[in-house]
């Protein structure tokens, strides 16, 4: 497989598209857009997925560099979070196929799309994660449906192991820090959440 997009999910695809651009219409919204990451940026058919929804649906979608997204995801967590906070050293975006780790670097009253950002980011998500475990540690075919369940403490370490071989060296500024997590209900947080038996926030 060259990462591309299965023709199955791209149906599916822009099906969901065409519902929520029909949806937003009614509830009167005039403009729709949005932004494309690391799915697109991969799949050599990402484009020319995009390329179809916009003919479909009228929908702009952009695709967007990590770096982007980085300050993308900053400005959500400092939304959710009522403004930067010195409590916070960073916001942690974990996505299905990337994650960025960024802070602002000196001032904190600066509008997010200008201020000075550091980042720390990787190409490893909840679905990168679920495919290193299901066919390099399992040895199992790669299928989106798929349960890798019961998962052994010998292929948990072992995926763990895998992980941080494709990892980037740790930055020291992230060293001890406190980070505001923001993800979808199949990332990190909400995982790490549930295995310990709480809820996540709504």
């Amino acid at each position: 497989a060259d990462g591309s997009l299965s023709s199955e999910i791209c149906a599916r695809g822009l099906a969901l598209f065409e519902d929520l651009a029909a949806k937003a219409t009614e509830l009167g919204a005039t403009e729709v857009t949005g932004v494309a990451t690391e799915i697109f940026r991969k799949a050599p058919n990402g484009g020319a997925f995009l390329d179809s929804l916009r003919q479909r649906t009228g929908i702009q979608i952009e695709k967007i560099t990590q770096e982007a997204e980085a300050r993308l995801g900053l400005a959500t967590a400092e939304s959710l979070n009522g403004g930067p906070s010195a409590e916070f050293v960073a916001a942690w975006d974990s996505g299905s196929a990337s994650f960025q780790i960024t802070g602002r670097e000196g001032s904190t009253t600066a509008p997010v799309g200008r201020a000075d950002i550091r980042t720390f980011t990787g190409e490893l998500g909840a679905g990168s994660a679920f495919e290193r475990l299901l066919v390099k540690v399992q040895g199992k075919p790669y299928d989106v449906s798929a349960t890798t369940c019961p998962v052994s403490p010998d292929q948990a370490r072992r995926l763990v192991a895998l992980l941080r071989s494709e990892l980037k060296p740790a930055v020291k500024w992230l060293q001890g820090a406190t980070v505001l997590a923001i993800g979808g209900w199949n990332s990190l947080w909400p995982t790490a959440l549930r295995a310990l038996g709480k809820s996540p926030s709504p």
